[in-house]
């Protein structure tokens, strides 16, 4: 849990951690605590704990296949812009917590698109139903390169040296 504690908030944090400690209870009988052998280094973080109605609302929309309607702010604008979409995954990636989205366009075209958590302004959980795309599979999407985002490829060359090297070598 340690690992995730600067995501949840501590709200949710705590909320997890006795549900576990719960269960842990209930399954060997004996109370045991491992969070002394566990930290989680990260260079600044993001407080979620205001974003935690947020998540839940993402979450029901998610099970629920569920239409969202929410206002967005982009990292530095001054203003916000409403969308209408479909989620598709939640996920972490770099200390901040991301929403995968279809974004549904009034020509009813659709995109893909990253909106940073934190920076949902509002979300309204609508009445109309989606299907997510048979063709989606998020492990292809974003876990073949070592970011998130998505770009035509193109051919290169790189040669990594020392520290590196070693460090790529070790990802895939």
């Amino acid at each position: 849990m340690s690992f995730a504690e600067h995501l949840l908030g501590d709200k949710l944090f705590t909320e997890a951690t006795e549900a576990l400690e719960k269960n842990q209870l209930l399954l060997t009988g004996v109370q045991k605590s491992s969070s002394d052998c566990f930290a989680n280094f990260h260079a600044g973080r993001i407080d979620y704990t205001p974003y935690q109605d947020t998540i839940r609302t993402i979450i029901d929309a998610l099970e629920q296949r569920k239409i969202c309607e929410l206002t967005y702010q982009k990292i530095m604008s001054d203003e916000e812009k409403c969308f209408s979409v479909e989620p598709l995954k939640i996920f972490f990636h770099q200390d901040t917590i991301h929403l995968h989205v279809m974004l549904r366009k009034a020509s009813e075209e659709k995109h893909y698109v990253l909106l940073a958590i934190h920076r949902i302004q509002s979300i309204t959980i609508t009445d109309v139903c989606y299907e997510i795309p048979e063709n989606f599979n998020f492990d292809q999407f974003f876990n073949q390169n070592f970011g998130v985002m998505k770009y035509d490829s193109f051919q290169v060359t790189i040669e990594f040296t020392e520290f590196a090297a070693a460090y790529v070598d070790e990802r895939t």
